[in-house]
């Protein structure tokens, strides 16, 4: 599986279901079990269920989902931050929020019903306060600004509370 997480050509338009199969696998096959060899859990041990795991450095794995994304038009630092947050949010061990989350953001970027690059807009509703218009882009990188502008506020004022909108997440 690593040889295939190094090749950026994964997404292309002749192999999008081999993609998914591969992320599929990576992010919920070996962790139910599934090892590739069709035997049942009743006849295979958990000994051998783990040996037959595919360990993937998260780093690798960090790259080519923002690989992935930036060929689906997410600028570079937007792609790198949703990667890294799903990746961290399955190192820490919340598969439904983590990578397995993948698919399913670029799917909905390759049928545009979420923006790869919105033009987020931060209104500043008052001197601790802020609303933060996502114009319909990818939610986890929406509210990675409505934080920064809320530590920034804070930073500023002592308080900093940001509100968002139009962000996508699910």
């Amino acid at each position: 599986w690593d040889s295939y997480l190094h090749s950026p050509d994964i997404l292309s338009e002749n192999n999008p279901e081999l993609f998914f199969a591969i992320l599929i696998y990576l992010c919920l096959g070996a962790k139910r079990g599934y090892t590739g060899n069709h035997q049942s859990s009743e006849t295979q041990t958990m000994k051998d269920q783990v040996k037959d795991i595919k360990y993937i450095r998260h780093d690798s794995l960090l790259a080519w989902g923002q690989t992935c994304l930036e060929k689906l038009g997410v600028p570079d630092n937007d792609a790198h931050f949703l990667s890294e947050s799903l990746i961290q949010t399955s190192l820490w061990g919340i598969d439904s929020h983590g990578i397995a989350r993948l698919p399913h953001y670029l799917a909905r970027l390759q049928a545009a019903s979420i923006k790869p690059a919105p033009n987020i807009k931060i209104e500043n509703a008052g001197p601790c306060i802020a609303n933060i218009d996502g114009d319909h882009g990818l939610g986890i990188v929406v509210t990675g600004r409505a934080t920064k502008e809320a530590i920034r506020l804070a930073k500023k004022n002592g308080v900093g509370i940001a509100a968002s909108e139009h962000g996508i997440g699910r």
